[in-house]
């Protein structure tokens, strides 16, 4: 991986390729600190592309989680680059305190893609709240908005799965949304948005109650859904460890919007 300017951004990167990946051909393991995590190791810097992919990982996973993706871009010859945000408490970030509020994730992953040039760069203050959360008559102003889409980044795809939908889903509506609504990032910047396993917030269907479930609970619909080795689920030790990431990513998708 390489790792970012910012640090919620990594970009998969392999080698000699240009594609974020690096750790996918030698199994490395991400590192660096941010919310999105680069791969350690000898990555290359990815050559200028015309696309890129952030990726958000799904409930319980880290930023390599979509290692795969990478390599099978590259084994296609695309020169896509490929980014991904890695959480607080995850890998290079094990030592963070979790999220616990989805607007300040959301926005640092924001802020990461602009540091990245991904995003343009706009010089407007962060809202310290969701935008429609602001009294009637507080709408910010759209000042700086041409400027920055007179500079545009690559064509940009956000794929989310599980957690990472809704998160890719809220990055897109604050960065597409007019500037009346959505401010610092008010412009056309997300050109194609990927969502997979995620019902609706309204439907609650599917998910466990993460303040009433158990350990054993969490572990067992984690384990249903596929993709977590037994092994791992059998170390005590490893099982705790997950069952309180995955009750705290349970608790930061039941948060408000």
């Amino acid at each position: 991986m390489r790792r970012c300017e910012h640090p919620a951004l990594v970009e998969l990167t392999l080698p000699g390729a240009g594609l974020s990946g690096a750790a996918v051909a030698d199994g490395g393991v991400p590192g660096g600190d941010g919310p999105v995590a680069p791969v350690p190791g000898a990555g290359v810097p990815a050559p200028a592309s015309t696309e890129a992919i952030v990726c958000f990982p799904p409930t319980a996973a880290s930023a390599s989680y979509y290692r795969f993706l990478a390599q099978a871009l590259a084994d296609r010859g695309c020169a896509t680059r490929v980014f991904a945000v890695q959480y607080p408490g995850r890998e290079t970030r094990f030592g963070e305190a979790p999220f616990t509020d989805r607007a300040e994730a959301v926005h640092e992953a924001l802020e990461g893609m602009r540091a990245e040039g991904l995003l343009p760069a706009l010089p407007q203050r962060r809202p310290r709240r969701w935008p429609w959360g602001r009294k009637r008559g507080t709408a910010p102003s759209s000042e700086g908005v041409g400027q920055a889409m007179s500079e545009p980044g690559p064509l940009l795809t956000l794929l989310g799965h599980s957690l990472g939908a809704q998160l890719a889903f809220d990055a897109a509506l604050l960065a597409c949304g007019p500037p009346s609504l959505t401010s610092p990032y008010a412009a056309p910047a997300i050109n194609r948005l990927v969502l997979s396993a995620r019902v609706p917030d309204s439907s609650g269907e599917g998910l466990p109650d993460p303040v009433a479930a158990t350990d054993a609970e969490l572990l067992g619909w984690l384990e249903g859904l596929g993709g977590t080795p037994s092994e791992v689920l059998q170390d005590p030790e490893l099982a705790s460890m997950i069952a309180d990431r995955v009750r705290g990513d349970l608790l930061l998708s039941r948060g408000p919007s």
